[in-house]
């Protein structure tokens, strides 16, 4: 057998041997590029393919093939319709809704955008408040100004208080586009609340601006509290609500079951007043110690407080038990007592401020008196106004020291004199023996006549203010639960209305 004759049966066997499989299978004849060695360049796809079908149909059984068969169709079946599907909305958006936000009755005086700061006495820091616009708000009926700035986006309100006489705008230390203000009631938070605030402006004009307008509506305001205090030309005051009045009857009924007459009445009447001039001297000097602000620099001040007699000389203020200074938050002890006179309080410092100082008159009776701690001069004296009501054995003595009492012979002289303007034929010891014996419904009248005609020179004690001090406008007497007042200080309608109405009662003639 010849070379030839021996490897050409073995090709027919190789080719027998590939033959085989194809017949075995019953595929179709693969191409070259189907073998192993070609798979890496894309020759194992149609296997893939086929592996990826398997995968669908794990049981291999004729009824899953039908089932993955009909999913497939279902699914092309299906995809057309979704483009038809309609939502409807839960809420409908279609008609507008109108919020009230109790401005509708005001007139817009002033508005700018800034960004506003409160204080935080607890870390005696500045903490932001939010950015915004700022506005002057005048209420269209009673022609008051109040202020308000909400916060942008959110619209929250941030600041909300009515702009009164008493408010100071300064400049904040360092800054000519800021100013700092104590407001004592403001509303932001729902309840009201003494906040010290700081606004800042994009340039010192805005903030030149702001003050003018600030200044401008503090002024109106100003006249409208006189007037309303002077009762000239204002509405007397509405009958309060159900809830207020059976709240006062509440406290009155609680009164009547005590055994004494004088505990009975929510009003206290007294003929005895004592008012002093108290002046507070006021020292500062530059000292050589670094200072926490450029250009401001380090001083020492100090405070005094005297009673000025009726010879104009100063006088030891005996008449106070303690003298309390509540200086600025930024102070390590902002709080400061003094139990002896002269009650001098002093401290070191770069900057102004306003303050508060509480003079007590007993343990828990004071009157309070803001004082303006500035350096525009090395020495300088404020004096103030103090009332006295129904002082102790011990206390008319110290104050016959500085003047005579109401009780001496100068009270009889005011009696007289008091008469001769027309008030001599209502007798005010018989108004204060009538007012113990009236019921409860009849003090409730009593007591809305008096909150009615209450003017700045009636002397009122309340639950409300604390002390017996000229009435403030804003104060409302039928929501005190128990008051003083010095029957020699009503005004002439106050004493006329309840003479005739104690007189219709039986109880005055």
């Amino acid at each position: 057998m010849s070379a030839a004759e021996a490897t050409e049966p073995k090709v027919e066997e190789t080719k027998t041997e590939e033959t085989k499989p194809t017949e075995t299978t019953g595929e179709a004849e693969k191409p070259v590029t189907s073998s192993s060695v070609f798979s890496m360049f894309g020759g194992g796809a149609k296997k893939e393919k086929k592996e990826d079908e398997d995968r669908g149909d794990n049981s291999g059984s004729a009824k899953a093939q039908r089932d993955a068969a009909a999913a497939g169709k279902g699914e092309e079946e299906e995809a057309p319709e979704s483009e038809d599907v309609h939502f409807e909305p839960v809420i409908k958006l279609t008609e507008k809704v109108e919020t009230a936000t109790n401005e509708e009755a005001e007139e817009q005086l002033f508005k700018m955008r800034a960004k506003l700061f409160k204080f935080v006495k607890e870390t005696t820091e500045w903490k932001e408040r939010g950015t915004g616009d700022v506005r002057l708000l005048k209420h269209k009926e009673n022609g008051k100004t109040r202020l308000v700035m909400r916060r942008d986006k959110t619209l929250k309100v941030c600041a909300n208080h009515y702009i009164v006489p008493e408010m100071k705008l300064s400049p904040n230390v360092g800054s000519d586009r800021s100013w700092v203000w104590n407001a004592a009631a403001d509303v932001s938070e729902g309840e009201a609340e003494a906040v010290t605030l700081a606004i800042r402006f994009a340039n010192s004009e805005n903030a030149n601006l702001f003050k003018d307008a600030f200044l401008k509506a503090q002024k109106d305001n100003e006249e409208l509290f006189n007037k309303a205090a002077e009762g000239s030309d204002a509405p007397a005051p509405a009958v309060e609500d159900i809830t207020t009045a059976a709240m006062a009857q509440k406290k009155l009924n609680g009164r009547k079951k005590a055994p004494s007459k004088a505990a009975e009445s929510p009003i206290t009447t007294t003929n005895s007043m004592t008012q002093r001039k108290v002046k507070l001297v006021t020292e500062q000097n530059i000292i050589d110690k670094p200072s926490p602000v450029e250009d401001f620099p380090m001083r020492k001040w100090n405070i005094v407080l005297y009673v000025i007699g009726e010879d104009g000389e100063d006088h030891p203020a005996d008449c106070f038990q303690k003298v309390v200074y509540n200086l600025h938050p930024s102070f390590e002890n902002p709080t400061q007592t003094f139990n002896k006179a002269p009650f001098k309080c002093e401290n070191e410092g770069w900057g102004e401020f306003d303050m508060t100082i509480d003079c007590y008159i007993t343990e828990k009776s004071k009157q309070s008196i803001q004082h303006d701690l500035n350096f525009a001069k090395n020495r300088y004296e404020a004096v103030h106004t103090v009332s006295f009501k129904n002082p102790s054995q011990a206390l008319q003595q110290i104050l016959r020291e500085t003047g005579p009492l109401p009780s001496d012979d100068d009270r009889l002289k005011k009696k007289g004199g008091a008469g001769k303007k027309g008030s001599q034929k209502y007798d005010y010891e018989k108004i204060a023996q009538a007012l113990e014996k009236l019921e409860e419904d009849d003090l409730l009248r009593v007591i809305q006549i008096i909150n009615d005609n209450k003017t700045a020179d009636t002397y009122i004690k309340s639950d409300v203010d604390g002390e017996l001090m000229p009435a403030s406008p804003t104060t409302n007497l039928m929501a005190a639960g128990e008051f003083s007042i010095d029957l020699y200080t009503m005004s002439d309608s106050m004493t006329k209305q309840l003479w005739d109405y104690l007189s219709k009662k039986g109880l005055v003639s």
